[in-house]
């Protein structure tokens, strides 16, 4: 029997100096990932 073992993962983020400076130009970031998960064999 066929098992949905895939998966996908996004990610967003954002960086900042939280205006403890006068410069705060901020830096943000997009991911993405795709997986597969493998599964062992139990013994008999």
């Amino acid at each position: 029997m066929f098992k949905n073992r895939w998966h996908v993962t996004a990610k967003l983020n954002h960086i900042s100096n939280a205006s403890l400076a006068t410069h705060n130009a901020g830096l943000n970031s997009a991911g993405l990932g795709i997986g597969y998960t493998f599964k062992a064999r139990r013994a008999h």
